[in-house]
């Protein structure tokens, strides 16, 4: 797990000349070499860094926790289990993976023709929506490093409040 305060005292290397270090520590070797080679965009793209630098750090911390817990997950487990089985697993995982999501929030995942919709309904917890759709990014990171969906909708009972569809950047 990556640290914080390590990667905010690597930021402040930019005073020494040493630009983008922050950026290697947290795994983004092409920006951090760009970052190095150009005193991180002229100081801007550094001076951007710290103030989304907490994010990036949390970010991070989430894949790399999304990744040891799929590397527990053996490689013939699909074998033995049912699809269904299979699908409240991957739904628990997220739920691991997403503290943030409201315990009363319902998740289930639609498959369409064409695309798998990831379906946050807030029902039993209204006020938590807002807060929830402020946290989209672990949200997506979680689902995509999962294969539960490419979309993800937040919604109160029948009514879609917000629908995002992920890339790969997301």
């Amino acid at each position: 797990m990556k640290n914080t305060n390590r990667a905010y005292l690597l930021w402040c290397l930019c005073f020494v000349g040493f630009a983008g270090m922050h950026r290697f520590y947290l795994g983004k070797p092409i920006s951090g070499l760009i970052w190095l080679l150009t005193w991180g965009l002229l100081g801007m793209g550094q001076i951007l860094d710290w103030f989304f630098l907490s994010e990036m750090v949390e970010e991070q911390n989430l894949k790399e926790k999304v990744s040891s817990l799929l590397a527990v997950v053996p490689k013939n487990s699909s074998l033995d289990r049912t699809s269904a089985e299979l699908e409240i697993e991957a739904i628990k995982r997220f739920r691991d993976l997403c503290p943030i999501l409201p315990i009363n929030c319902q998740v289930c995942r639609v498959v369409d023709d064409n695309l798998t919709v990831l379906c946050l309904d807030f029902v039993d917890c209204p006020q938590e929506l807002d807060h929830s759709i402020e946290q989209f990014p672990i949200l997506a990171v979680a689902s995509h490093q999962l294969g539960l969906a490419e979309s993800l909708i937040f919604k109160i009972g029948d009514r879609i409040i917000a629908q995002t569809t992920m890339t790969e950047n997301t």
